[in-house]
């Protein structure tokens, strides 16, 4: 019964989110990974990367985040029942995750494709971006 209850408060929470269209502006405040190439030649070194701001815009399957001009589509839903202000966005590429406390604003972006990717002569960045969010 817990179970069913868990779904539907789910279920609903996903529909009340794909509802309200909001868009956040987000000032990146920490960003750090791994890069792939280094001057000794391919291996993963700790890297610290540029903060960038970006705009995400919340619209359940329609979601999207702009950083410069880079646009994405996103899809986004209620992380789970029991954290209404939590909302996740996954890249339809299948390689970013973002995570937003509605409450907080405190948000994150992380892009973890690159250490999957099968060339030894190329990979993208693995990163951790952190961002403090405001909706406007």
């Amino acid at each position: 019964m817990k179970e069913l209850i868990a779904t539907i408060l789910l279920l609903f929470s996903s529909e009340v989110i794909a509802q309200e269209k909001k868009v956040w502006a987000c000032q990146g405040t920490h960003s750090s990974g791994f890069s792939w190439e280094t001057e000794e030649g391919y291996s993963w070194e700790s890297a610290m990367f540029n903060t960038n701001n970006i705009f995400v815009t919340l619209d359940g399957s329609n979601s999207s985040f702009k950083k410069g001009e880079l646009d994405r589509d996103f899809e986004c839903a209620q992380a789970n029942a029991f954290e209404p202000n939590h909302v996740y966005c996954i890249d339809t590429r299948g390689s970013d995750l973002f995570r937003l406390n509605k409450e907080t604003g405190q948000a994150a972006l992380s892009s973890l494709y690159g250490a999957t990717t099968a060339s030894i002569d190329y990979r993208d960045s693995v990163a951790v971006n952190l961002y403090q969010c405001t909706k406007i």
